[in-house]
């Protein structure tokens, strides 16, 4: 019913007294997706797999930086270690993102962090819109700036190691699931 609040009683926090008696709530649990899971879901949308194909066929503007594919760090993850990474197809390269918002309308004291990943095979026009993205956690406000946000991280960090040996994942592709690989190759904050 719209206006009022209801309210699902599950735990969130937990409540812990440290030694010199002040009192933190530290969440139970950050929210994460599954990147593998994530990304299953969009190579299953119909042409989202060929997306990610086009930017081998694209006319590269002569001595002109136009898009990620023209830099340096793209043509450096095509091999690594000797292996084709980039250079074979279903193998995807992929940004990693942290921005904070505002999430509320007339507080100004309090902001969200986003850990979100975009696949960087994407042509430009489609890489960061929303049915495109994949969210990897949701940091709270808090009231201090974390040392680092490792621990926000460490339930995606063993399935990108899983993604960068190749996983097998059902896609618009074929009836049978197939090896797909991903890596991180650039990060971005507040962006």
């Amino acid at each position: 019913v719209r206006g009022k609040r209801r309210t699902c009683n599950a735990n969130l926090l937990t409540k812990v007294t440290l030694r010199n008696g002040t009192t933190h709530f530290y969440p139970i649990k950050y929210y994460c997706n599954s990147i593998a899971d994530s990304l299953e879901r969009l190579l299953q949308k119909q042409g989202f797999a060929d997306q990610c194909e086009l930017w081998r066929t694209r006319q590269e503007p002569e001595g002109e930086l136009a898009d990620f594919y023209d830099g340096q760090l793209w043509k450096d993850f095509q091999t690594v270690n000797g292996k084709d990474l980039l250079k074979s197809p279903r193998n995807y390269g992929l940004m990693l993102n942290f921005d904070n918002f505002q999430p509320m309308k007339h507080r100004k004291d309090y902001y969200v962090g986003v850990f979100y990943l975009v696949i960087l095979n994407l042509p430009r026009s489609q890489r960061f819109k929303w049915e495109n993205v994949i969210i990897l956690g949701i940091v709270r406000s808090l009231n201090h700036e974390p040392k680092n946000l490792n621990e926000f991280l460490k339930p995606a960090v063993k399935e990108l190691n899983a993604l960068w040996i190749g996983v097998k994942i059902q896609s618009a592709f074929s009836l049978i699931p197939l090896t797909f690989r991903a890596a991180i190759i650039s990060t971005t904050s507040d962006l």
